[in-house]
């Protein structure tokens, strides 16, 4: 058959912990039902009922008024990226729909308050009175194959020369997605992918499923093989390689994360605001090296243009640290997290969230406050701005010592820099609406910290640049377990580069390997230590 081209494809988009992040039905529940209604989704997980049971049994625990039901739902908000994913689509071609095994009264209500027009397709809430609801399925096929509420395969219309994209997170998701000619997918889903080794792409919010899709567009020499005919897709040329003129205003979609297979003891590593995996590929492979699995995640938004990193929050950067917590977890038996400067923060904020989760911490010249020697005095004003509209009338750009010592590595971190190639050392001004994701990051952060009781390496530069000792006297103060300190003093801020960096690597190996062999601690948790032990990550190398 002769090849076909064709601009007619389609994108199935879940709703629950995609479009609406923060997982809407599961909230209502939380908040209105019988507790019992974890038992039932326990029972879903595990493949013991149906969705379509287990959505019948949990609404008939529900109890809420109308009025109350729908306060709550005005609540919900969507993935900030959702409306310029859709207007992407929406200019090459695509038919979109929203495929949800939660409810309509939800759906239609938030896309509604949104200002957003799609297709959707849910389950119908149907109010019993008082404060009883029940629960119809006008999407059910009899001959689902895995007894959805919600078919959402029966919303596809498969065809050979009709490509189909799947974006999703949950169980709700897997059947359609093995039919899918690309997916783009978070938690479960991303699991389920790896499992069948199923070709996917990760995103943690809807700037980068919006990226993922466009590199996948621009592939213009790889189109959609189907038995009998070739369909070509739409072709998004605005995202092809960058010449050398284009690079200042281009972003790089490819993923920059870092990852080594090792050991069951795996590293979670996280880069600083504004800058990329390669921070930590010098400690990465240190850790590698010495046997341990070191996974370093490419934040969302990061790697990207400066509009792009503006789109997000400090949320998208921490869902994409729990997402590669999730990936690590499936070779690892215990997992280590540290981070450079934000990502420091980031791991902090982690280890509260799973204190039985995280065994221990290594935190690279943390940086809850920007007071370097090296930050212009006239920063302190920006104490006042709390708007994001108004705090990116103020850039804060990248200037010498571009936190770096070392004059050679100074140098080529310099050059990185002034490239444009956001890939390989981060933007050249931040968008002053990022250093209040910070702020707020770093006030949350403040209140989970005494909360934090795993053993915890902090490595501190003592000329640093942009974060004072200020910040490690604080978390020695205020952090709840084991801490040991060590001051540098012949680097700046990025010390996972700069002179002392192996230093760095050294003394994390010997912290985890101290860690291991205590019989006690101040932290106090026996089996976090014993993890470690059984780990192998104290065995001589």
């Amino acid at each position: 058959m002769q090849a076909k081209r064709t601009s007619n494809w389609r994108i199935l988009v879940d709703f629950d912990g995609t479009v609406a992040p923060d997982d809407p039905t599961d909230r209502l529940f939380e908040h209105f039902a019988d507790p019992a209604w974890r038992q039932v989704e326990a029972a879903w997980q595990g493949g013991q009922i149906s969705s379509r049971e287990c959505m019948t049994r949990q609404v008939a625990l529900l109890r809420a008024t109308p009025e109350a039901l729908d306060e709550q739902i005005r609540s919900v908000r969507i993935d900030p990226g959702f409306p310029a994913f859709l207007e992407f689509c929406r200019r090459r071609g695509a038919d979109v729909k929203i495929v949800s095994d939660g409810f309509d009264r939800v759906v239609s209500a938030v896309l509604r308050s949104a200002g957003l027009s799609v297709p959707f397709f849910a389950n119908k809430l149907e109010w019993q009175g008082g404060d009883r609801w029940r629960l119809a399925f006008p999407h059910a096929q009899n001959d689902c194959r895995v007894g959805s509420a919600n078919c959402k395969c029966a919303h596809a219309q498969w065809s050979l020369l009709t490509p189909h994209v799947v974006i999703g997170d949950g169980r709700s998701d897997f059947c359609m997605s093995t039919r899918a000619d690309y997916v783009i997918a978070k938690g479960p889903l991303a699991n389920y992918c790896r499992s069948r080794r199923q070709a996917h792409a990760s995103f943690a919010n809807f700037n980068e499923a919006t990226a993922r899709l466009s590199a996948w567009l621009a592939s213009a020499e790889t189109p959609v093989q189907r038995p009998g005919a070739t369909v070509f897709l739409p072709a998004d040329r605005a995202v092809s390689p960058p010449s050398a003129a284009q690079k200042g205003g281009r972003a790089h979609l490819a993923d920059q994360s870092i990852r080594f297979a090792g050991g069951p003891l795996g590293f979670l590593l996280i880069h600083g605001l504004g800058g990329t995996p390669i921070e930590m590929r010098y400690v990465a492979q240190g850790l590698a090296r010495a046997g341990h699995t070191v996974h370093v995640p490419q934040l969302a938004g990061h790697c990207c243009s400066a509009e792009e990193l503006k789109a997000t929050t400090w949320q998208h950067w921490y869902e994409s640290v729990e997402i590669e917590h999730r990936l690590l977890r499936e070779t690892c038996d215990t997992v280590v997290v540290g981070g450079l400067s934000m990502g420091a923060i980031l791991a902090l904020h982690h280890a509260a969230r799973h204190p039985r989760d995280v065994a221990a911490l290594a935190l690279y010249a943390p940086s809850l406050w920007l007071d370097g020697w090296g930050i212009p005095w006239y920063s302190h004003f920006f104490k006042a701005v709390t708007q994001k509209w108004l705090a990116n009338v103020f850039p804060f750009a990248e200037r010498n010592p571009w936190g770096i010592k070392d004059p050679r590595i100074r140098a080529l971190v310099e050059q990185a820099i002034s490239s444009g190639d956001s890939s390989r050392a981060g933007i050249a001004a931040l968008p002053g609406s990022l250093m209040l994701e910070l702020r707020w990051l770093v006030k949350q952060v403040k209140r989970e910290v005494g909360q934090v009781q795993q053993p915890t390496l902090i490595v501190h530069p003592r000329e640093d640049d942009r974060a004072s000792l200020r910040n490690l006297e604080y978390l020695q103060t205020n952090l709840g377990g084991l801490i040991e300190a060590v001051v540098l003093d012949d680097s700046y801020h990025i010390v996972t580069l700069d002179r002392q960096r192996q230093l760095v690597v050294d003394r994390t190996l010997e912290f985890i390997s101290q860690v291991g062999r205590s019989a006690t601690s101040t932290y106090g948790e026996e089996d976090n230590l014993e993890w470690l032990l059984n780990s192998g990550a104290a065995r001589p190398q």
